[in-house]
């Protein structure tokens, strides 16, 4: 029978003469890990990590070439902001969307409140959730025609 705790309880396992004791959060690989495995704080902190850079990139845009600019923010921010998001909520994905629009906005210096898909589209950009898709297709079809090592496909 599975033990189940009060949130104010706190449990300890001996092991070699230490007590082990629950952590809120472990970060293992760049990774931050929850008790729920939820990534709400995972995506916390890149969203606060990825804006501050962002925010710096900003100041100094005009000192950047476009394709500088392009260059840095896609490899920067579109590739480390979706490292495990396949797991993410609505909620994670649309603070995630937000660092995508915010960065797509910096490159071509758009106004605030102008549409963003002309631009992701410029960009050639997908927007999150859609690339979230795609790299499950994609992975489905490696999958399916084993070009995959054999633990996914087990």
């Amino acid at each position: 029978m599975p033990l189940l705790l009060s949130r104010g309880s706190t449990v300890s396992l001996p092991l070699l003469g230490k007590d082990l004791v629950p952590a809120e959060s472990v970060k293992d690989l760049g990774v931050i890990f929850d008790p729920n495995l939820n990534f709400n704080k995972h995506i916390v902190t890149t969203v606060l990590l990825l804006c501050r850079s962002l925010l710096q990139i900003n100041r100094t845009d005009p000192s950047l070439s476009r394709d500088l600019l392009e260059t840095t923010i896609t490899t920067f921010v579109f590739a480390s902001s979706f490292t495990v998001l396949q797991f993410g909520r609505t909620r994670n994905i649309c603070k995630l969307q937000g660092v995508q629009s915010f960065a797509a906005r910096i490159v071509p210096a758009t106004r605030k409140f102008y549409h963003i898909t002309s631009v992701l589209k410029a960009l050639r950009c997908l927007p999150v959730k859609t690339q979230l898709y795609y790299r499950d297709v994609i992975l489905s079809f490696k999958c399916i025609t084993g070009r995959v090592l054999d633990y996914l496909t087990v």
